[in-house]
């Protein structure tokens, strides 16, 4: 009942413990004796807000590589859209395990080796939320002149002299190196290259036919037809 009034409720701006309260038409210190605060509410919003398995990006006709990238495009969408997702990720993502154990599955059947493939998953998630959390810290530091392009810049122009940042001029960075969209391709880039030459992973790179479980239901339905 709880969860249900909080998706009436909606958005996280109008989330208080009163709202629920009286959506459920209750006091609210019966609402603090089940839940215990606004937190806990938060979390149980999260949680409801989760991508679902159905929603996830079909590895048919796709690569593990390929995969991942759509996968992992697909969860920084989600978190950077949900604000309480991102702060309770680690409970709110997968409460039950049944999205890892299907992200799994889904790069065993690529031909990973069970340990490598549980390792994989995470690293990417890993660096999803990891960078969902630094590109919000940067748009609130960005909305003071703070970001990171902008401190980087000015550290380098007051190091000319010193030349104690030499290593980095060489880098020759522009504002493209600093957009989010390219860095987060950049480093995801990285990760899937260190995942690629682990043992356990798929030395080929190979396209798969898993199909959907819709998919597979109508190829069955369609083979009963042909038998009739």
């Amino acid at each position: 009942m709880i969860a249900d009034a909080i998706r009436r409720v909606g958005s996280r701006e109008a989330l208080t413990m009163r709202a629920v309260a009286d959506e459920l038409e209750v006091d609210v210190t019966t609402v603090y004796r089940h839940v215990g605060g606004i937190e806990e509410l938060r979390q149980i919003g999260a949680s409801l807000a989760a991508p679902t398995i159905g929603e996830w990006p079909s590895p048919a006709g796709e690569t593990w590589r390929s995969w991942l990238v759509a996968l992992a495009r697909y969860y920084r969408d989600a978190l950077r859209a949900n604000l309480d997702l991102l702060d309770f990720a680690q409970t709110a993502l997968d409460p039950d395990f049944h999205r890892v154990e299907h992200a799994t599955r889904i790069l065993v059947d690529f031909g990973f080796e069970p340990r490598t493939a549980g390792f994989a998953h995470a690293l990417v998630m890993n660096h999803v939320v990891g960078f969902v959390h630094q590109e919000r810290r940067d748009r609130e530091k960005l909305a003071r002149g703070q970001s990171a392009a902008i401190r980087l810049m000015q550290a380098l122009e007051s190091d000319r002299d010193a030349d104690r940042l030499a290593t980095l001029r060489r880098l020759e960075l522009g504002p493209k190196d600093f957009d989010p969209d390219v860095a987060f391709e950049r480093l995801l880039g990285y990760a899937l290259d260190g995942i690629a030459v682990q043992p356990g992973a798929p030395r080929a790179a190979q396209r798969s036919t898993r199909r959907t479980g819709a998919a597979r239901r109508a190829g069955r339905r369609s083979s009963r037809g042909s038998r009739r």
